[in-house]
């Protein structure tokens, strides 16, 4: 009766010794990738470690930067003026 096929369909194998583990490693795997693809999308898109034209240090006392770069001759003093009218406003050039 072993010759015949029906003799070999209810065999044990070895597919449930293999695959749970294999699943979980997958699934950390995955999870993993997630984690990576999230924090390098964060680093580029936010531009962490570059430095930009724009800083001043007292922003880190806690100050507020209102800057323009680039902006044409012809408004500098304009600017100046609308920026200073402010009250305790300090208006630097860079």
């Amino acid at each position: 009766m072993e010759d015949y096929e029906f003799g070999r369909r209810d065999k044990a194998t070895w597919m449930w010794w293999i695959a749970w583990p294999n699943l979980i490693i997958l699934f950390e795997l995955t999870m993993l990738g997630a984690i990576v693809a999230t924090v390098a999308a964060l680093v580029v898109t936010a531009r962490l470690g570059r430095h930009s034209g724009l800083y001043d240090r007292e922003v880190s006392d806690g100050k507020i930067l209102v800057g323009i770069e680039r902006p044409p001759d012809s408004a500098i003093t304009e600017l100046q003026t609308a920026l200073g009218a402010v009250r305790h406003a300090l208006v630097k050039t860079i």
